[in-house]
């Protein structure tokens, strides 16, 4: 068996049909797309805490990981919604944007949209709670009490949230990848092969689960917000905010040792946690759990392993029916088309001793010509020998045709290439399939023996 990783090294996220997983060094995202086949790259990645010392000390780091999992979190959900995304016309704001920020404007509207999610967050649970609380304070003069009121308002605000979400049928589905990535890990945890096999039999739920840090933080919050004692209503509103960073980095430790630590005091204290995500899991198929895989592998064992993965199912390359498809493209005769402003006729393809006699106009724009134009054009004594020259090519193309059905009664020349590309047709057709059906298990078997 190989050498693993450390317990708590990997953790993950659900995207949209998919999987991301982050390991040392960097993450990987593996998304089964439309055609049912399961794309993965993988992206280097080194952390603050890599990079600057400071940011590894305890409770400093809870606040940049918590960040860092947001933005990481925000880039790969983009990555898998772009395999679903219906083409979208680019509006005056859009290109805008992209003046102002040029190749940095996908990183800085993340940016944003990690900005604005923590800001609705705060509000919705925070600032929300707090407010209502502070109306009931009217009536409980007890600071304490008053605390545990507005924790427990927090807590159903949560729950009720997460509840209202899961009824959308694409969130349904997030939530059983999210199982999936559950089950993966603490399969890999346990030491046993990753195969689909092995990965069902395993929890859905998980000790370092985002669900569990969100409810942590609501529990925390709870004795944190006790010590705000400040008269103002604004100004308590205010310490609530600037200490929700203090709430997220308790939760971070308590989290991070929790995972860490297998024994019967933290697995107790990780139980309600636990509880919550029977809200966010749900119990994944075979497809997900194959993706799930894939994801842990390809950080586990690199670019190669990525590589090998897409290679296999004809990723980053026309698929073998895709490429017929362009040469039976190449094939055809089109209809010739001229344009309004250069009338120069463009892509005539009439047969190998006429074909090479026009080339290309670079000039030429896709703009068709109205029907007065065209009638105009056909009246211009100018350029009425380009007319009978292409009425010329278009009666030697006609003989052509002619004399290849009578050298063969059975049906021609042309008639048996078809057949031939039918059969051809058919073969890749069956490869496409195989290719299709992309079986983790088979594939590890013969990556792994290579």
């Amino acid at each position: 068996m190989e050498k693993r990783l450390p317990k708590g090294t990997l953790g993950g996220q659900a995207v949209m049909e998919g999987v991301m997983m982050k390991g040392p060094g960097g993450y990987s995202v593996a998304v089964r797309r439309p055609d049912q086949k399961i794309e993965v790259k993988l992206e280097k990645y080194q952390s603050i805490g890599e990079k600057h010392a400071f940011c590894k000390l305890p409770l400093i780091r809870g606040v940049v990981n918590f960040v860092e999992s947001l933005t990481v979190g925000m880039n790969t959900l983009t990555y898998s919604s772009s395999f679903y995304e219906e083409d979208e016309v680019e509006t005056k704001v859009d290109r805008l944007f992209k003046d102002i920020f040029k190749e940095k404007a996908e990183s800085v509207l993340i940016g944003i949209t990690v900005l604005i999610s923590i800001i609705i967050a705060v509000a919705l649970f925070m600032v929300s709670p707090a407010a209502i609380a502070e109306f009931i304070g009217k009536w409980v003069d007890s600071r304490i009490l008053l605390s545990i009121i507005e924790g427990v308002l927090r807590l159903t605000i949560f729950i009720l949230y997460v509840i209202l979400i899961s009824l959308m049928e694409d969130i349904k589905r997030v939530f059983m990848y999210h199982g999936a990535e559950h089950k993966t890990i603490n399969c890999y945890e346990s030491g046993a092969e990753l195969t689909p096999e092995n990965v069902a039999k395993y929890s859905r739920y998980h000790k370092r689960c985002g669900t569990s840090f969100l409810f942590v933080v609501m529990f925390i919050s709870i004795f944190v917000f006790m010590f705000i004692t400040a008269k103002s209503m604004w100004l308590r509103m205010v310490l609530r905010v600037l200490l929700v960073p203090v709430v997220a980095a308790i939760s971070y430790e308590f989290i991070r040792l929790a995972g860490r630590h297998d024994n019967a005091f933290f697995n107790i204290l990780s139980k309600p946690g636990m509880w919550v995500q029977k809200l966010t899991t749900k119990e994944p198929d075979e497809e997900m759990i194959q993706v799930a895989i894939v994801s842990v592998e390809a950080v586990l064992f690199g670019q190669s392993y990525v590589d090998a993965v897409n290679q296999a199912q004809g990723i980053g390359e026309a698929t073998a029916n895709e490429k017929l498809e362009d040469d039976e493209k190449q094939d055809t005769n089109p209809t010739p088309y001229y344009n309004g402003s250069t009338m120069k006729y463009n892509n005539i393809v009439l047969g190998d001793d006429l074909g090479n006699e026009y080339e290309e106009d670079e000039d030429f724009d896709d703009e068709f010509p109205d029907e007065e134009s065209e009638e105009n054009w056909e009246n211009d004594e100018e350029y009425s020998w380009e007319n009978d020259t292409i009425k010329e090519t278009e009666s030697i193309h006609s003989n052509k045709q002619d004399d290849l059905k009578e050298a063969d009664g059975k049906g021609s020349a042309v008639n048996k290439n078809t057949g031939v590309r039918d059969r051809n047709q058919k073969r890749l057709s069956d490869l496409d399939e195989q290719i299709e059906d992309f079986d983790i298990a088979e594939f590890e078997k013969s990556f792994f023996e290579e």
